[in-house]
């Protein structure tokens, strides 16, 4: 939250994107998900903001009815639906047939489509967490074809309203994905935290995540640091983002299923 590519991203009024990593073990939920939980929480606070978000970690078991970029296309599409309402006059009844039989081009189309319709006065926030996840063999060129409309998205001027995305990951990602952003788009989470008295907590991710299992806190602090007490970081947030700061206690994380694709984060510029 102390970074000022996300405070950045956060209050400016213009479109952009940011790739997180996390520096982080390969968790299914892991500190950086609760970042993004609470920035959803946050967000969906203030009008007239839309925010619509992506666990990629809950959606790994193949037999996950959106456990590839099909189904992630999906889910952004009922969130986005459930908040607006849209004339889709503009469809073919061979693109609803599309649709209806799950065609991934069709139903990036449309999300794209309706993005661009949002009115001028909405700022759409879109946030999808642990895309490592989606980059396995099985996943990952779905998944990159799909990142690269929403990022070629984000930079058109044919939009109306404000687009906000952003894309994180607990590990690294591959070298292809990074392609697709600039060294000011991307954001590394150090190695070392110093601890701030600000924490984690389950509640608020257990409702955007359906996981209510709790999470040791595993930030790596600085060694000054270790064997302290820290008493601030049973708070629960209660509240907006406020100077760039947000609190909250712990939560939960899952064993990994499948192969993680990427190279270190040394290779980052």
């Amino acid at each position: 939250m102390q970074s000022e590519k996300l405070k950045t991203w956060l209050t400016s009024r213009d479109s952009e994107v940011r790739l997180v990593h996390g520096n982080y073990e390969p968790a299914k939920i892991s500190p950086v998900s609760y970042l993004c939980a609470m920035l959803a929480e946050s967000l969906e606070n203030l009008k007239p903001t839309r925010v619509i978000h992506f666990f990629c970690g809950r959606h790994t078991e193949l037999r996950d009815p959106l456990s590839d970029a099909c189904g992630m296309v999906k889910s952004l599409l009922v969130q986005l639906l459930s908040q607006e309402t849209f004339d889709t006059s503009f469809l073919r009844h061979s693109d609803v047939q599309r649709i209806i039989n799950n065609d991934p081009e069709s139903m990036c189309n449309l999300f794209c489509e309706l993005v661009e319709r949002l009115n001028s006065t909405v700022a759409l926030f879109c946030i999808i967490d642990g895309i490592n996840f989606f980059e396995t063999s099985q996943r990952v060129h779905a998944t990159h074809d799909f990142l690269n409309r929403l990022v070629d998205l984000v930079r058109e001027n044919s939009m109306n309203a404000v687009f906000k995305l952003l894309i994180t990951s607990p590990t690294t990602t591959s070298r292809d994905l990074r392609t697709l952003f600039s060294g000011d788009e991307i954001i590394l989470v150090p190695s070392c935290v110093t601890r701030s008295g600000y924490g984690f907590g389950d509640k608020q991710m257990a409702g955007r995540t359906g996981n209510d299992l709790r999470l040791e806190e595993r930030y790596r602090v600085e060694e000054a640091d270790e064997n302290k007490e820290d008493e601030g970081d049973q708070n629960v947030v209660r509240g907006l983002i406020c100077d760039g700061t947000i609190s909250d206690d712990n939560g939960s994380d899952g064993d990994t299923e499948d192969e993680v694709v990427g190279s270190d984060v040394d290779d980052l510029d």
